[in-house]
């Protein structure tokens, strides 16, 4: 790990296959900017595993992307294969996501705020 939450693009590229490590691309686009980030995450970092903002959430709630409860967290986590002892590198745009994790206790986690 890093010293830093922010991990580099050179870190990021010799540290692709470490072991207990996933990476997750977890880019958002608002509707009006007319983008598919489920489309464009295939195209960023090899190996790298779609985080869906828009499913991991409280799918109840009225409002978009509302933090789920950590039951319904830890499922989505868990069917990615991340535990507690899971390294996570979160490749983003907006800042949300990784709240999301550290809010719900994944504590080893980084962040790659690439394009």
């Amino acid at each position: 790990m890093t010293e830093s939450a922010l991990v580099s693009c050179e870190w990021l590229k010799q540290n692709l296959n470490a072991e207990k490590q996933i990476i997750l691309d977890a880019t958002f686009f608002l509707p009006r900017q007319q983008r598919n980030a489920q489309i464009e995450y295939q195209q960023h970092i090899p190996g790298a595993l779609f985080f869906d903002i828009d499913q991991v959430a409280d799918l109840n709630n009225p409002l978009p992307h509302t933090l789920p409860n950590s039951q319904q967290f830890a499922d989505a986590v868990g069917n990615l294969g991340i535990d507690n002892n899971t390294l996570v590198i979160i490749s983003l745009q907006l800042p949300e996501p990784g709240g999301c994790f550290e809010s719900l206790g994944i504590t080893r986690c980084e962040f790659w705020m690439g394009d």
